[in-house]
């Protein structure tokens, strides 16, 4: 109960917080774009110096405009700083009352904008953000607990692929060292039934020999 309260709540300063950096941008627009045409214009008409009106109204007024914009997108207070420096050189080199009282306005228009972004920085980092929508937290939920679970289901038939190759190479390694023992058998069979039968001449030629000399022995005596 507590948390629905705080989405709501944080949702409602969010959209605060919108609205705020919408109308500082409108406000900024709304000085800048007018201010550098009817300087340009002015300047057209009664043919003045057309170097501190370029300066003037299209450099440093499109530079705050700039910033103003960044300072409220991109949610960071540097580029407010920018904006205040942009405009204090623009009062020294043209200090028109206009200039002189656009000064004020910026450095308001500061103010508001480093509010918000504190509020922005604080909701940036609560639960729910940018969101702040129950439903829309439980489809993000769902969705990176289905895209885990596909990383999980990936991981574990890699695994299963990569053990079932390995007890693959394993039986082919354990069916080549076979081969290889029934080989040096065979082998070694057949050198010893060369053997054997080496033997075996040997042993008929020597009987052969025996019985010749005996016979010679007969002829002799006779």
């Amino acid at each position: 109960m507590d948390n629905d309260y705080d989405m709501e709540h944080n949702a409602v300063l969010l959209k605060r917080c919108n609205k705020i950096y919408n109308t500082i941008t409108i406000i900024y627009a709304s000085i800048c774009i007018p201010y550098a045409v009817s300087q340009i214009f002015i300047g057209f008409l009664f043919q003045l110096n057309p170097i501190p009106i370029i300066f003037d109204s299209l450099f440093c007024k499109s530079s705050l405009l700039s910033c103003g914009f960044l300072a409220c997108y991109k949610h960071n207070n540097k580029f407010i700083l920018f904006a205040l420096l942009i405009q204090t050189i623009n009062i020294l080199i043209n200090d028109g009352n206009l200039n002189m009282c656009l000064i004020f306005i910026v450095i308001i228009l500061s103010g508001v904008t480093v509010y918000a972004n504190k509020k922005y920085q604080y909701l940036k980092k609560q639960f729910g953000f940018p969101y702040f929508n129950e439903y829309v937290q439980e489809k993000n939920f769902e969705y990176h607990k289905s895209k885990l679970k596909n990383e999980f289901q990936q991981n574990y038939e890699h695994y299963m692929k990569n053990s079932f190759s390995d007890m693959t190479d394993i039986n082919s390694t354990a069916q080549i060292v076979d081969l290889t023992k029934k080989e040096n058998t065979d082998r070694k069979n057949i050198i010893n039934n060369m053997s054997s039968e080496n033997n075996t001449i040997f042993s008929d030629n020597s009987d052969k020999m025996t019985d010749i000399d005996l016979n010679y022995k007969s002829n002799d005596l006779g």
